[in-house]
């Protein structure tokens, strides 16, 4: 069960309302996509730097189960850490 409930997303009085960060667990039906964003969100929580909003990259939703797949797939291959950042952005 994920560590957050949609009232810990409430509307912002000066902003557009927050992008719930649960629209992660909705990509796919993946039972290690919800342990890994289980996992993800709770140790955030515990650090006390929660994830509150919907990661967005390029203007795109950031898919954090797929960045940490793909970083941990291009770990054995890298030979430069620019390369591999470019690489994994390409994807």
């Amino acid at each position: 069960m994920s560590p957050y409930t949609p009232e810990d997303f409430q509307r912002s009085p000066r902003r557009q309302p927050y992008k719930s960060p649960f629209i992660l667990y909705e990509l796919s039906d993946e039972v290690k996509r919800k342990e890994f964003l289980d996992e993800l969100f709770s140790f955030m929580q515990k650090r006390g730097t929660p994830i509150n909003r919907l990661p967005i990259m390029a203007k795109q939703v950031l898919d954090l189960y797929e960045l940490y797949n793909l970083v941990v797939a291009s770990a054995a291959s890298w030979t430069s850490s620019t390369r591999l950042w470019q690489e994994i952005i390409r994807d």
